[in-house]
């Protein structure tokens, strides 16, 4: 994920003004703090709950690693997108 960040937010940023850029900057780092928060605490909930119901915490690492993956690979594509 930290391979993406930059990438997002030259994208996010490239059209605002140089008076704005501290501002703006300011915004985005605001939302990626609060973004990568939740994802924590959603990833975290899906691994207990996978974990409490099978009682198998391998299944509950291995689900939350692939929702993990297929979120970066989504975000992957979205910037690639992006970038033409």
């Amino acid at each position: 994920m930290g391979s993406l960040s930059a990438p997002l937010m030259d994208k996010t940023l490239e059209g605002v003004s140089p008076e704005d850029a501290g501002s703006a900057s300011g915004i985005y780092t605001t939302a990626s703090q609060v973004a990568g928060a939740l994802g924590v605490a959603l990833i975290g909930l899906l691994f207990s709950s996978v974990a409490l119901s099978s009682g198998k915490l391998l299944s509950a690492f291995v689900c939350s690693m692939l929702v993990i993956t297929v979120c970066s690979i989504g975000l992957l594509f979205t910037i690639q997108a992006l970038r033409k």
